[in-house]
């Protein structure tokens, strides 16, 4: 690890850890006298997707898992597509969905479906089709996102999520616009210092490698 990822890394494991002991703490006093058991439940033996993101997308209040290619309804699990459903062998290779997350996009009210296919590829987003059925229109959201670990927070204060990711050789923040047909208008986080952002990115990337391999 390098120094300036140190930098940036620190406070970030600080409050992880800081996190991770204040949930371990509430789950002990939860469970003092009331033991904790999980059930294992199978949703899909096919390998669908790197990333998974929840919704209740059908508007039933129960919520929903979605991977890119489907969603599985709650609570059943029943598989609907979204798209055309690729075949992916785990361990031999990758899906076509490696980010994912649900989000309302155009401000219906209903949760739409956000996918990273890979990194360096255009990003889409889907359009939930509001009980209808058929495969869900496709939009892009951003001509590429470059890296590993996009991420779609608060990032402004203001209660709505945007999305920071690598795109064209800098690091960017996005959100939609008033025109779902369009792209997100993308911001560059500092468009003086194109060359630090790219270094940015490629620590995001490297960081991420480190957490994946140990």
């Amino acid at each position: 690890m390098t120094r300036s990822q140190s930098k940036l890394s620190a406070p970030i494991v600080a409050a992880a850890l800081a996190a991770a002991l204040a949930v371990s703490a509430g789950a002990a006093r939860a469970g003092q006298g009331h033991p904790v058991s999980f059930q294992k439940i199978v949703v899909d033996k096919a390998f669908r997707s790197e990333g998974v993101a929840v919704g209740d997308v059908n508007h039933d209040g129960k919520l929903d898992i979605l991977v890119g290619d489907l969603w599985y309804e709650a609570p059943n699990w029943t598989i609907h597509e979204i798209r055309p459903v690729g075949k992916f062998v785990a361990g031999k290779g990758y899906s076509n969905c490696f980010d994912c997350w649900a989000m309302d996009i155009n401000g219906d009210g209903w949760v739409d479906q956000m996918v990273v296919p890979w990194p360096g590829k255009p990003g889409l987003w889907y359009e939930n089709p509001r009980n209808k059925p058929g495969h869900w229109k496709e939009r892009t959201f951003a001509p590429d996102v470059s890296n590993e670990t996009p991420a779609f927070a608060d990032l402004l204060g203001d209660g709505k999520k945007v999305g920071v990711f690598g795109c064209k050789g800098a690091m960017v923040w996005a959100a939609p616009t008033a025109d779902a047909n369009q792209p997100f208008a993308i911001h560059k986080i500092d468009p003086e210092e194109a060359a630090e952002s790219l270094r940015l990115l490629r620590e995001l990337a490297s960081f991420a490698s480190e957490e994946d391999h140990g």
